[in-house]
């Protein structure tokens, strides 16, 4: 039985502000920003060109389905995310992954930047012209491609531990975009308002031990969900004055897949800043945020409260003077022989760099 309370339909008993009178209009101020998503107009035939690259070469013919995931298949990406793509067959992850590491490297039009398909959640970042496209594999026991229905109700643990890695990353584009179908241009503008806030205020990486992009669409959600016929503006007002006095410590943020008012098979326990999964079972899905990195999102947060209060809009989306806020710095200087070994270096330090700090608070304390 779960010993905290998680919030599942209202935010309970904060006292909520009106949103403060103005001219301000979120969907002007996005054009004007310039970070409206524009599809790539290439996109669709770097992928389709990138299917055929996989399909091709085998030994035996294999029948593969090809789906967008991520921010590209909500439609709410920034001017400058990479297309997360999903691979669905029945071979092997391993064999797979050889065959297909071959004929990318064997095209001169793909530079594989990253290469992770050794481990728990296997993929690889290739680029080709200038498109960063990060992709991923899923092994199904069936020729067809998996419906919304099956996906709900299959047996996550018939699955090795990558592809179910894989199938959770399906399972949340499938979730969200079918929550989000109906939710119009109000729900749109404010995401992307967010994220672009985030974004420009140094807070948009889960690797760095913020939030990543699909963090913040969970909780711009949950707020569109409590206030479904608020304006954009106000759904806005809302996030940063509930959020930025949300007791963390003690209450999860948890949003539904099957529209039920509790939460069942938690694993516990929960940490600092704590939102959960889509998928069973539901887990932390931010346990990359640090102490100190809570901080500074609490402290965003509350800023942006701040200036929506004293009718400063414009100001919210001000890029974070990162020089002027801080004096001390930690370099991390890295050299390879190679592009793709030098990328790999440094996707190697980022990925402990949330270990780092972590030490370095324990530390401090």
């Amino acid at each position: 039985m779960c010993p905290r309370q998680a919030f599942t339909c209202s935010f309970g008993n904060i006292s909520l502000k009106e949103t403060p009178d103005t001219p301000f209009l979120m969907s002007q101020f996005l054009k004007d920003l310039k970070v409206l998503p524009v599809p790539s107009p290439n996109l669709e035939t770097y992928l389709n060109q990138l299917s055929d690259v996989i399909s091709t070469g085998w030994y035996q013919p294999q029948k593969f389905y090809f789906t967008k995931i991520g921010s590209h298949s909500l439609q709410l990406q920034l001017h400058d995310s990479d297309c997360d793509y999903l691979v669905i067959g029945v071979l092997p992850q391993k064999h797979f992954w050889k065959h297909v590491l071959k004929m990318l490297k064997k095209d001169e039009r793909y530079l594989i930047l990253q290469d992770e398909t050794e481990y728990l959640n296997p993929f690889i970042k290739i680029s080709v012209d200038g498109q960063k496209i990060n992709l991923s594999y899923l092994k199904y026991g069936c020729m067809s491609d998996p419906t919304k229905s099956e996906v709900l109700n299959m047996n996550m643990n018939s699955f090795e531990l990558a592809d179910r890695v894989s199938m959770n990353k399906l399972f949340d584009a499938l979730i969200l975009k079918d929550m989000i179908k109906n939710y119009g241009e109000r729900f749109n503008n404010f995401v992307l308002g967010i994220k672009n806030w985030a974004k420009r205020r140094g807070i948009y990486s889960n690797r760095f031990g913020y939030l990543g992009g699909f963090h913040w669409t969970l909780l711009c959600i949950k707020i569109f969900q409590e206030f479904p016929n608020y304006t954009t503006e106000q759904l806005l007002y809302l996030f940063f004055q509930i959020y930025s006095i949300w007791d963390w410590d003690n209450n999860p943020i948890f949003i539904s897949p099957f529209e039920k008012k509790e939460m069942e098979h938690v694993i516990l326990p929960y940490r600092k800043f704590t939102i959960l999964s889509l998928a069973e079972p539901h887990v932390n899905c931010t346990s990359e945020v640090t102490f100190s990195s809570k901080r500074v999102i609490l402290k965003e947060l509350a800023e942006a409260k701040e200036k929506i209060e004293g009718n400063h809009w414009e100001q919210v989306w001000d890029i974070f003077p990162l020089k002027e806020k801080y004096s001390s710095y930690i370099k991390i200087s890295c050299n390879a022989q190679t592009l793709f070994d030098y990328v790999s270096w440094i996707t190697f330090i980022e990925s402990y760099l949330a270990s780092l700090i972590l030490q370095m608070e324990r530390v401090s304390k």
